[in-house]
């Protein structure tokens, strides 16, 4: 597995949990065994290179996209959404945005949003299809973190450009 750089924990849906593995021959979800005894499961969602990737229902429409960062620390965003039981590119951000690297994908403010950072921009989807927002400028996120604090939305940052840890409060 050469350039294996991303990991992100996948929550299914009957409450067990799979990972998220991007590297530079694809993105794969391993699932471990449930029971002692069991085998570990992976599967091959795509094979071009990725180096960091979520699986979430993005657009609202009950199935889960993945969402990726190409190449390894690459400048394009990547959405794929599964057809035929496999995934196909479906969307390519037209901005190419300089090494991306931090990730989050979950719902922020009540609507599925996917964070990543890099030393330029950031992403979600809206009623007339996926569209960008920008969250800050010239931070360079290495990671981020959501969480909800006395029913706030929060992103905290790690900053590599400015070397600071930032926190957001988001809002509609």
């Amino acid at each position: 597995m050469l350039k294996s750089h991303g990991y992100y924990r996948h929550m299914e849906k009957d409450g067990s949990t799979s990972g998220i593995v991007s590297f530079d021959g694809g993105v794969l979800q391993v699932f471990p065994p449930q029971a002692a005894g069991d085998e570990w499961r992976i599967e091959e969602l795509i094979t071009d290179a990725a180096s960091d990737a979520v699986l979430m229902d993005l657009n609202g429409d009950g199935e889960e996209e993945l969402c990726a960062i190409a190449p390894f620390h690459g400048d394009t965003v990547n959405i794929y959404e599964k057809k035929n039981d496999r995934f196909e590119l479906a969307y390519t951000h037209p901005e190419k945005l300089e090494f991306l690297h931090a990730i989050f994908g979950g719902d922020i403010c009540g609507k599925p949003a996917w964070i990543i950072g890099n030393r330029k921009g950031d992403f979600t989807y809206g009623k007339d299809g996926y569209e960008t927002q920008e969250l800050d400028r010239g931070r360079g996120a290495a990671n981020v973190l959501h969480y909800i604090y006395e029913g706030k939305d929060i992103i905290i940052g790690a900053n590599r450009e400015t070397n600071e840890i930032a926190r957001y409060e988001l809002t509609e």
